[in-house]
């Protein structure tokens, strides 16, 4: 018999005296990265292609199409957080998950948005938050995405009370978002108009949430309870967002874009 094989015989009779003597040692399951999920499996900070375990498997073999300039671009995706290269709120624009490719063809943009909050009279706030969703009405597998859908979405997402998860919109992993932005809640029955960001393209709507709590710290998003929800479907609020809706000024140094998109919205009563 070769050394080789009698290697081979060895470790076999070992592991059969070892399993025999009924050991209690086992060593824990290791986690590994599922690829194309949008979600970090073995919890080390790196999701789907950014994570190594990845590296050259089908999911994150860029096509060598034209998908635009993201990291990620290219890359096979069921889910659009799997497009993402930082946090939600930093990615202007969000790459979208866009016929089963990560693809980033959208341009950012910045609109003026007025809040209406007269319907929030009364009630005490000390430190609130604002969240602005583009989504896109037609989600990646297909379906209809509609206010109520959302509205589902996030109120099921509550844990024997009002809904404490900020972020059950972008978990779902049904949706394309064009943007999403945090802001302050402000006391006053209008929110000052404030530069949310956003990108251009056409057929979303847009969701929006008002927390008790300020900014997590990590994921930029709201902490605290859920408060109310609003949600702006059809009307010129929603019309296609191009180039020339652009309300950045630093695009626009000589005064800004006279033909800047400014959006006013109501938030309806809280729940």
């Amino acid at each position: 018999m070769s050394r080789l094989r009698w290697v081979g015989a060895a470790a076999v009779v070992a592991a059969a005296v070892f399993s025999s003597a009924g050991s209690s040692c086992s060593s824990p399951e290791t986690k590994r990265e599922i690829c194309g999920n949008g979600l970090d499996d073995d919890g080390n900070g790196l999701a789907d292609c950014l994570d190594p375990d990845c590296a050259g498997q089908a999911a994150c073999v860029v096509d060598p199409g034209d998908y635009g300039p993201c990291k990620n671009c290219g890359h096979l995706c069921s889910a659009q957080a799997s497009c993402f290269e930082q946090k939600a709120v930093l990615e202007r624009p969000p790459p979208l998950c866009n016929a089963g490719h990560c693809e980033a063809l959208n341009f950012p943009i910045q609109v003026n948005f007025n809040l209406d909050l007269t319907a929030y009279n009364g009630i005490s706030i000390t430190d609130g938050t604002v969240s602005f969703r583009w989504v896109l009405k037609k989600a990646i597998d297909g379906s209809a995405v509609t206010c109520a859908v959302l509205d589902q979405v996030v109120t099921a997402a509550a844990d024997g009370g009002r809904p404490t998860n900020s972020a059950a919109v972008d978990q779902d992993g049904r949706f394309n978002l064009l943007g999403i932005d945090v802001f302050p809640l402000h006391k006053q029955p209008m929110l000052p108009v404030n530069l949310v960001s956003t990108a251009t393209g056409s057929d979303y709507l847009i969701w929006l949430e008002t927390w008790t709590g300020g900014r997590d710290s990590t994921t930029s998003l709201p902490t605290g309870l859920l408060i109310g929800t609003g949600c702006i479907d059809s009307g010129p609020g929603v019309a296609p967002l191009t180039a020339n809706d652009n309300c950045d000024m630093a695009l626009f140094p000589d005064g800004g874009n006279p033909g800047c998109r400014t959006i006013s919205y109501a938030m309806p009563a809280p729940k």
